[in-house]
């Protein structure tokens, strides 16, 4: 499986468009009552999405949400359903 990384263009399921994450860290895990209930980490993702010609603005909406499952009250997005499509290059003008 490839997972996002930041700078990478993905498509969310049950979202139009695509969207460039801009935060991605890997979160959760542990154990809860008794050593056998393991609660599995996942990534949560900051992911901004761009106009339909691809290009970055600064304004567009961040949508967060879990890559993977999480047993917390958010959004869950199956990491099946989310696909990496590109990956974006930052590109610093000076004027």
């Amino acid at each position: 499986m490839k997972y996002p990384k930041i700078g990478s263009v993905i498509i969310i399921p049950n979202k139009t468009g695509e969207y460039v994450v801009e935060y991605v860290n890997w979160e959760g895990g542990g154990t809860g009552m008794s050593a056998g209930d393991i609660y599995p980490d996942w990534l949560h993702i900051k992911a901004r999405k761009l106009n339909p010609k691809r290009k970055y603005v600064g304004t567009n909406k961040i949508t967060s949400f879990v890559w993977g499952p999480s047993c917390y009250n958010t959004e869950i997005i199956d990491s099946v359903g989310c696909k990496v499509v590109g990956q974006m290059k930052q590109v610093v003008d000076f004027k």
